[in-house]
């Protein structure tokens, strides 16, 4: 064999190697960014705070939250709510979130103050990784002297003593 062809097999050879490395880099990157983006896909969650019927009472120092989720799949572990008032604010971490085109109604008790603003965040995590994510926040609350109606099922949990509340279908009192 002359020197010349064993440069090209050996140039060959080299360039081979060298393209199978850049593939195996490049494919490692790529599966490590698709991996993550699985992991904690919240891009169709869609909940929201209902602004509707949601609202401070002064008389009984009780703040509802009634959070709505819309059609999206997604999944999800727990939902976060921080209430602010005063520059003060309480967290509020439940297990208990709705499901697809369910609501949930969270409690805040001895809270009395109006709240300036509550901020609602999801929960999701996969492969012991958790991540937070804000959805929305909901300011100028209302200021009422009732009580929601509750139905059956969506009562979501109370925070602080509020477990200790958990109200009956229907508006209570009546």
């Amino acid at each position: 064999m002359n020197k010349k062809s064993q440069q090209q097999i050996i140039t060959t050879i080299l360039l081979i190697l060298l393209a199978i490395v850049i593939i195996s880099i490049v494919s490692v990157i790529f599966l490590r960014m698709i991996r993550n983006k699985a992991e904690f896909d919240i891009s169709s969650i869609d909940m929201e705070i209902d602004y509707g019927d949601t609202f401070f009472n002064p008389d009984q120092e009780i703040f509802y939250i009634r959070v709505n989720r819309n059609p999206g799949k997604g999944n999800i572990t727990g939902v976060k709510l921080v209430v602010t008032t005063e520059g003060d604010s309480r967290t509020c971490i439940r297990d208990n979130y709705p499901n697809e085109l369910e609501t949930r109604i969270y409690l805040f008790r001895s809270f009395p103050y109006k709240p300036d603003s509550v901020q609602l965040a999801i929960i999701a995590e996969s492969k012991g990784k958790e991540k937070i994510v804000v959805l929305s926040e909901l300011k100028d609350i209302k200021t009422f002297s009732r009580e929601p109606v509750i139905k059956e099922g969506e009562f979501g949990g109370g925070c602080g003593d509020l477990d200790k509340f958990p109200p009956e279908p229907g508006i209570p009192g009546e």
